[in-house]
């Protein structure tokens, strides 16, 4: 049987906007929301009656927007100290997290209480009305398996934090996939692409931007060679940029300090920005647009051409294309090796990024928009979602990627010297990885164990600065040996879901082994934790 009778679905869990679909009928195919939209709003509204989510919240988002969360994906799987916190902070509009206790919490009034709600309790409210629709769009009683998408760039305890968002929300996780590679996947269904091609995946959406560098190995196999990206460049972005340049000229312009950070405007930015939005949707198909919003006492009715835009906002179009060309460095390329410029991302949109596109790369590489800039992830996530729910038709769907961080066992020297990481599996390698094996030595032949320390190496902000990270460890009983033959040999190996699996071999006494398996993505929120949010749902 090609297909089995329960769904699995793709999910594109976005900044600002969420897509699901399903692969079916040999078609990868997006699926309406309730309310007959095909992108659902990544936003969450708490009311006194419970919970509204997608569109119905962001249309009301003014009314009441210290109850509202929006871009809540920027913050899942970051601390209260992060910078980029800070960041987001200062230019969202509608309601902030707070502190508590080292973790981010949303503070809100839910059914006439006040409660403080994680990044990933918020995204699992997204979660879940997905799933009721998807429920309804394919008119079964209940659906639970799904593949979702995250940026290529996304670390371990953001990707750990999807999941947590995921579970609450009653999925099984089948698999975090980037969503560069789930784009070069739908393309790869819809487009005929020559095996030994490469593929740059340019994503510009809402809130992130991601460029990976991708071989084709065959029709549907799929070979990352290098990603590279930023959290914080994307649509919102080009939205505060336009916002604050414009409140600029009018305190030029009119002698004014109108200071939009001010609680008593805080009504004012949010139509503004707003205004501004329609605005840059305009643009990417008028020369010119008109503004029509009010700050304090005063409307102003102001003029956004697409070249002022474009002024505004051409620097951060440049660092798209600077960490494209940094991509295509790391994966030890020129822009003349790329075949295919593929396009994900509502953004994508502006007629300048695709200007800046056209004059980067040669004329014979091709740009690809034949999938839907916005579609394209969740389509791509729908079609490894049926191969992972045991579509044969799928069988020769095969992806690798590669692993952000180095794994290994950190060692000692006898003489007290300084202790290092050996290292087994490293940063860049293919995931799947292969078993990786390492004997090690004792310190003596009386020796009986062996503690056998887990390491992960981090890149750091500074430039070549590293952290290594203690995992975990376990001791391994062995027999007595020559102190100068090895002891024990560990292997690492790491599959597609990030599991890693480490074990340990007495060399004196094969049948005497010790294995763990270690999920490489920190928790943010306990087992117990997730559990009590699934049975607290409010039903939708």
């Amino acid at each position: 049987m090609s297909e089995p009778n329960d769904f699995a679905i793709g999910i594109d869990l976005g900044t600002t906007n969420t897509v699901f679909a399903v692969y079916r009928h040999n078609n990868a195919e997006v699926l309406q929301n309730s309310e007959g939209d095909r992108l659902t709003k990544s936003c969450v509204m708490y009311t006194a009656g419970g919970v509204l989510v997608g569109n119905i919240a962001f249309e009301r988002k003014n009314s009441s927007s210290d109850d509202v969360i929006l871009l809540s994906k920027r913050y899942m799987g970051r601390s209260p100290k992060d910078d980029e916190v800070e960041i987001d902070n200062l230019h969202l509009p509608w309601q902030q997290p707070i502190n508590e206790n080292g973790k981010l919490k949303f503070p809100v009034k839910e059914r006439g209480n006040r409660r403080n709600f994680s990044p990933e309790e918020v995204a699992s409210e997204i979660l879940r009305k997905v799933r009721f629709d998807a429920e309804k769009a394919l008119g079964v009683k209940r659906i639970t398996k799904a593949v979702i998408s995250v940026p290529a760039y996304f670390n371990a305890k953001r990707i750990q934090a999807t999941k947590d968002a995921a579970v609450i929300a009653g999925f099984e996780v089948l698999q975090i996939v980037h969503e560069p590679i789930a784009a070069a996947i739908a393309y790869g269904q819809k487009e005929k692409l020559i095996p030994g091609s490469k593929i740059l995946v340019y994503d510009l959406g809402g809130g992130t931007f991601d460029a990976t560098v991708i071989e084709v190995k065959k029709k549907m196999s799929f070979k990352v060679l290098a990603v590279a990206g930023d959290s914080h460049l994307g649509g919102e972005n080009f939205n505060h940029r336009i916002t604050n340049k414009l409140v600029l000229e009018l305190n030029r312009r009119d002698r004014v300090k109108l200071d939009m950070a001010r609680d008593e405007f805080k009504s004012d930015r949010l139509f503004l920005r707003d205004a501004v939005e329609e605005a840059k949707r305009t643009l990417t198909a008028q020369r010119e647009k008109q503004l029509s919003f009010q700050i304090g006492s005063h409307v102003y009715d102001e003029k956004l051409s697409r070249a002022k835009f474009e002024n505004f906002c051409v620097d951060l179009f440049k660092q798209t294309i600077d960490i494209m060309s940094n991509a295509i460095k790391k994966a030890k390329l020129t822009k003349n090796q790329i075949d295919r410029v593929v396009i994900v991302g509502g953004s994508t949109r502006i007629p300048k990024i695709r200007a800046m596109l056209k004059e980067f790369f040669p004329e014979k590489t091709k740009h690809d928009y034949s999938v839907n800039v916005d579609e394209a992830v969740a389509m791509g996530c729908a079609i490894l979602a049926a191969k992972r729910n045991g579509n044969q038709v799928l069988r020769d769907l095969t992806l690798v990627d590669i692993n952000p961080f180095t794994f290994g066992v950190r060692v000692e020297e006898k003489n007290d010297a300084e202790a290092f990481v050996t290292k087994l599996i490293e940063k860049g390698s293919a995931i799947p990885s292969p078993a990786v094996k390492q004997q090690f030595f004792t310190y003596d032949e009386s020796q009986t164990e062996v503690v056998i320390p887990i390491y992960q190496i981090e890149d750091m902000a500074e430039q070549d600065q590293k952290k290594e990270v203690k995992i975990t460890e376990f001791t391994i009983k062995c027999k007595r040996g020559p102190k100068e033959q090895p002891k024990v040999e560990v292997s690492f190996e790491l599959n597609e879901n990030r599991l890693l699996t480490v074990t340990a071999v007495d060399l004196n006494d094969p049948n005497n082994t010790k294995t763990i398996k270690i999920n490489t993505s920190t928790p943010n929120m306990t087992d117990k934790e997730i559990e009590a949010r699934k049975n607290d749902a409010i039903p939708m």
